[in-house]
């Protein structure tokens, strides 16, 4: 909220004065929790000094909403919303409060349309802020799991998985399906070889495949056929439209509506690169030492990574984080080690297998119109 938007919600002296009537004062010292996400809503707070910040819980770290100052008030979302508390405050200074309960504010409220107004012209705002920042997509997070899994993750053994067999020829192969067919979204269990797949051919069904599969060409060519990845962009682009062009959509609250149709218009695909330099560490992911990768999920509609490991911890990062992420579990001089023992397998490899490789990356029996002219190993750096 700008400062601007702040002065002109701001409550006047003479309202604080008709509050005072109704209030109670309450102080808090710095760093004191005034409520909880989940506690009971009976009480709005006016701030008469100090200053407090509305923060809420994303899994293992806190994010500030908003730090409010003297004339603000705050609590009131969730009288309008009839729900618990959703988020949480605290104090950041020495702080004097005025509390009201719910039924005097209410009949406050109601007889007196001026400061109504005021309350009313900011909740909407608030309530728009809290829900961006509810949002998880896009954000650098880590999420603890099942405890008795954390805890345990030492002493289990550790076997190859059924990807770990084969996951170098398997990620030039998850490369093509993202970038030059019709997968969008894909989603590797490293345990089961199950291989989650979306296509725009049928965007809000899901189906199973089972990873070693994805290293046959021709079980590719029968379930995934060939699209250039600006093609396969426009027609989720023209996805969202429709959906905006919805007679329904025309019913959505004028805020939430407001939401999409920004994040429609301004949708873009996730970057060729990031997108091969996140598939080509895979394999990094599943050699780190103790905690190692379970399962993974990429997409071309935005720049969001999920990974989970064996000790049930999840982490949500973008294509920086990801990269933060590797350097911060496996040092430099792995990764640099990984890349040449990659580069060195490569030309290791048979002719012919070099030649059905280089068949699958060129997109088999046709390129499709747009198709881009940088391919896996020049993106990846392993020209």
């Amino acid at each position: 909220m700008s400062s601007e938007e702040i002065i002109a919600h701001a409550l006047t002296n003479e309202d604080f004065i008709k509050i005072k009537l109704l209030g109670t004062p309450r102080t808090f010292k710095q760093g004191e929790l005034i409520f909880s996400d989940g506690d009971n809503a009976d009480h709005i707070y006016f701030i008469e000094s100090g200053s407090i910040s509305i923060f809420i819980e994303k899994f293992t770290f806190q994010e500030e909403i908003s730090a409010l100052g003297p004339g603000e008030y705050f609590g009131e979302m969730a009288f309008f919303s009839g729900d618990k508390r959703s988020a949480s405050a605290i104090a950041l200074i020495d702080t004097i409060l005025l509390s009201v309960g719910k039924d005097a504010f209410l009949n406050f409220y109601d007889a007196n349309q001026d400061v109504a107004a005021k309350i009313n012209s900011i909740f909407s705002k608030r309530n728009n802020e809290l829900s961006l920042k509810e949002h998880l997509a896009g954000s650098n997070i880590g999420i603890k799991g099942d405890p008795s899994l954390r805890f345990s993750a030492f002493s289990r053994e550790r076997y190859d998985s059924v990807v770990d067999k084969i996951i170098f020829d398997l990620q030039p192969r998850l490369y093509d399906l993202l970038m030059n067919r019709s997968p969008y979204e894909i989603f590797i269990h490293c345990n089961s070889g199950e291989v989650h797949i979306r296509t725009v051919f049928d965007p809000l069904n899901g189906d199973i495949h089972p990873a070693s599969k994805l290293l046959n060409i021709a079980y590719i060519e029968r379930h995934f056929p060939v699209i250039g990845y600006d093609e396969k962009s426009a027609m989720i682009k023209n996805l969202y439209q429709a959906i905006g062009n919805r007679s329904e959509f025309a019913f959505l609250p004028e805020q939430f509506k407001a939401e999409l149709q920004a994040g429609f218009g301004e949708w873009q695909p996730v970057e060729q690169s990031k997108i091969a330099n996140t598939i080509s560490k895979l394999s990094l992911l599943r050699k780190i030492e103790n905690f190692y990768l379970r399962n993974f999920s990429i997409s071309t509609i935005r720049d969001t990574i999920r990974m989970q490991f064996n000790c049930d911890g999840t982490q949500i990062v973008d294509a920086q984080g990801f990269q933060t992420f590797l350097e911060q579990n496996l040092d430099m001089d792995e990764i640099n080690r990984f890349n040449d023992d990659e580069r060195r397998a490569t030309h290791r490899r048979s002719p012919a297998e070099q030649m059905v490789r280089s068949k699958f990356q060129r997109g088999e029996r046709r390129s499709p119109p747009g198709r881009r002219k940088k391919d896996w190993a020049a993106l990846t750096g392993k020209e």
